[in-house]
């Protein structure tokens, strides 16, 4: 009498994700903590194949009737005071990550249930944000127009790290390629936000009453960050940059709702190879525009409308054959 096989169709499958994230006040400072707890179950049939140890010619596959696995994870963060705060606004923290990516503690099948555990380094961080105007002679019925620049410059170091062997074939029962070392990472990111204000003229009986003169916002310009990796440009045949594309992101006060982004491919190739070429195109163009009752003059007290196109952009293609634009 032979034994029923497992039907697959009535597996069972069980998910449960638990997060608890707490402050911790050491004096005037707060440390944050993050910690989770993921657990996953199946009887599903699976099969792993990996290299015969008595002849690495040959593989073994082997068959198992369930898989689970339950992570245990940690995190947390000192964000120490802000040094010039009136001008450069730098502020330095130092947090506690896990060596390699992966929860600090791993019990899966490949461990044989048991728990196993990685390390934990420090990391250290850094960023300043300065603000910096410029002011412009008025047009028309603004008397000034002011130019705002806020950049953001970013910088981060972890140290090299070691992975313990249990917890690396935890991660890759193969063996083929175990990871135990965690390489050292050291980058910088820039972001740049841009508005452009302008002040309206006052009329005389505004000024003699002390009141203030209105202002309006004539542009803002949001550009997402450019990231360089220092780790990655000592490898051979690599350079540290590793942004492929920059979005822009244009909004005016004068078109309330209105909404523009721009996307450019920075390198002719793969970010990150000495191969590529920088070489910019515009590959996007993507607009927005939305209509609510405060926008619209003369509409009911109690209306609230609000349309939004946001249809997917038809992709038209331009004469280099790398570029393309999207249009609403």
């Amino acid at each position: 009498m032979g034994v029923p096989s497992q039907d697959s169709l009535f597996a069972t499958t069980e998910n449960t994700n638990v997060g608890i994230r707490t402050p911790f006040r050491i004096g005037r400072w707060n440390v944050p903590l993050d910690a989770s707890v993921v657990h996953s179950y199946n009887n599903r049939r699976s099969s792993l194949t990996f290299p015969d140890p008595a002849d690495t010619t040959r593989t073994i596959t082997r068959f198992y009737s369930e898989e689970f696995s339950t992570a245990v994870d940690w995190n947390t963060q000192l964000a120490l005071p802000t040094v010039f705060t009136s001008t450069w606004k730098l502020q330095p923290s130092v947090g506690i990550q896990n060596s390699t990516s992966g929860a600090f503690a791993l019990r899966n099948r490949n461990s044989g249930g048991a728990f196993v555990t990685q390390g934990k380094r420090l990391s250290f961080a850094a960023s300043v944000s300065p603000s910096l105007f410029g002011f412009f002679p008025g047009i028309g019925p603004l008397s000034r127009i002011r130019h705002s620049v806020s950049p953001s410059l970013t910088w981060t170091y972890a140290p090299q790290a070691k992975v313990p062997d249990a917890y690396a074939r935890a991660l890759d029962p193969t063996g083929r390629s175990p990871q135990l070392v965690s390489p050292r990472s050291q980058a910088v990111s820039l972001t740049l936000s841009q508005t452009f204000e302008g002040k309206f003229r006052q009329p005389p009986e505004d000024s003699s009453s002390g009141a203030q003169a209105r202002k309006i916002k004539l542009l803002s310009i949001q550009t997402s960050s450019v990231q360089y990796n220092f780790e990655q440009a000592k490898l051979p045949g690599r350079n540290g940059w590793t942004t492929q594309q920059l979005n822009n992101t244009l909004s005016s006060d004068l078109l309330p709702g209105f909404s523009l982004s721009t996307t450019h491919d920075l390198w002719k190739g793969t970010a990150g190879y000495d191969s590529a070429k920088f070489d910019p195109f515009l590959s996007n163009v993507s607009a927005r525009f939305s209509v609510s009752a405060a926008t619209i003059r003369g509409s009911r007290a109690s209306s609230r409308a609000n349309v939004t196109f946001a249809a997917p952009p038809a992709c038209h293609r331009m004469v280099t054959p790398r570029s393309k634009v999207c249009l609403p």
